[in-house]
Order: structure tokens, then sequence, then C-alpha cells
């Protein structure tokens, strides 16, 4: 399950530098993700984060480990 690091406002995603990523156990963290893609700006739309160079490959980081934690349940 991953959760949001908020740093300011609303702390919707376009507004968040890191992501901290928690595994199916309780309390623990799997990995924290900067997104240094974004050199602390915010970004207005998420039609604009998806856009920035950077965005994608995090997003490649994210999903596989979204499906390995989903897996885990399934056994």
């Amino acid at each position: 399950m991953a959760y949001r690091y908020r740093n300011s406002g609303a702390g919707n995603f376009a507004e968040t530098d890191r992501i901290v990523f928690l595994s199916r156990h309780p309390g623990t963290i799997r990995e924290i993700l900067t997104m240094e893609f974004k050199h602390g700006n915010r970004i207005p739309s998420k039609e604009e984060l998806i856009e920035t160079p950077g965005y994608h490959e995090i997003e490649r980081k994210i999903l596989p480990m979204m499906r390995e934690e989903a897996s885990d349940v399934d056994e």
C-alpha cells in the first residue's frame, strides 16, 4: 500500500515530493521514493505531472512493487 507524504497544502500527488511505500506488514516501510524530477516545484495538474520527464520512471518502480505486495497476499 502506498501512502503520500504531504509537503504542504492539500497534499495531492502533484504537490508530493516523496512517496512512502509500505509493505503489507503493518508499519513496515518498503521504500521511500523521492520524485527528484520535480525539483521541489508544485505541478498544478495530474496531466502536467504525467507529462513531466521522470514521472514514468517512478511509475515503473511503483507498479511492480504493488503487484509483488498483492501477490504475497494471494499465497
